[in-house]
């Protein structure tokens, strides 16, 4: 994991001084999700925010799963195993600890990802879950991924939203959009089979958006017995997808443990 692709599995979105730096966080994005909108998120900041979302000492950097901007032209990942072990494998041990952050599906992954690099040794400081309900909540949808690419695009769009009129009405649209989405939501299905057996033993913030009608605060409580150690609930302004908006306020959270 090392220089601006990050071989292909990261993307380094902020940068910081080496000499000084104390914390790397990898960004996990939601089912269908990319860098892209993350690092516009991180571009539109006016300066004086900007310096103040995240400490001159930490980096930050996204997963890029296959599929999606620099991924493009590979294949969808299809198996939960094989995309942990993959990330896994593209984290060298790394020069300072690692903070992970998860959005919807991306907590998902994150979750699993940080009882991996504890089996080896690799310093996780923190995990921040967002948007996504608790693991004994967490129930596959094998019918959903079966729908029509129309079909599908309405159910997801009544479920969580976010999806741009674009895409909704397009066929063409939907043909480049829809197998990456679905290839996203099959691979929550598996969770089961992937997720940790045992607590972890590092701090956890769940975030969930006041006006999300998908994730309600309650239905994020069961993360508290997923670790051992301290675990905090917060709700921030926005929906589903509040965490683009909240930027600021997320990678605030995420340096300071």
């Amino acid at each position: 994991m090392d220089g601006e692709s990050g071989s292909g599995w990261f993307r380094k979105l902020i940068s910081c001084d080496m000499r000084v730096a104390t914390h790397r966080l990898l960004w996990f994005t939601h089912a269908g999700g990319g860098y892209a909108a993350l690092a516009r998120a991180i571009r539109n900041q006016s300066p004086d925010v900007h310096s103040r979302i995240i400490p001159a000492s930490a980096e930050l950097w996204a997963c890029v799963l296959p599929g999606r901007e620099s991924r493009f032209n590979e294949a969808p990942i299809s198996s939960m195993e094989s995309c942990l072990r993959d990330i896994n494998a593209a984290i060298a041990t790394p020069p300072m600890p690692l903070v992970l952050i998860g959005h919807s599906l991306g907590a998902a992954i994150a979750y699993c990802l940080a009882d991996r690099l504890r089996q080896r040794h690799v310093e996780v400081d923190g995990l921040i879950v967002m948007a996504m309900r608790s693991p004994d909540l967490i129930n596959p949808d094998h019918e959903l991924v079966k729908q029509s690419d129309a079909d599908f695009v309405v159910s997801m769009n009544e479920q969580y939203g976010g999806i741009p009129d674009a895409i909704m009405e397009n066929t063409e649209a939907q043909r480049l959009f829809v197998p990456t989405l679905r290839s996203d939501m099959s691979l929550l299905n598996q969770f089961f089979d992937v997720q940790p057996r045992t607590e972890l033993q590092i701090p956890i913030r769940a975030l969930r958006g006041i006006d999300d009608t998908a994730i309600s605060r309650e239905c994020m409580l069961g993360w508290r017995s997923t670790t051992s150690g301290d675990f905090s609930l917060r709700s921030l302004p926005g929906d589903h997808f509040f965490p683009l908006a909240q930027l600021s306020r997320v990678l605030q959270l995420a340096t300071q443990w």
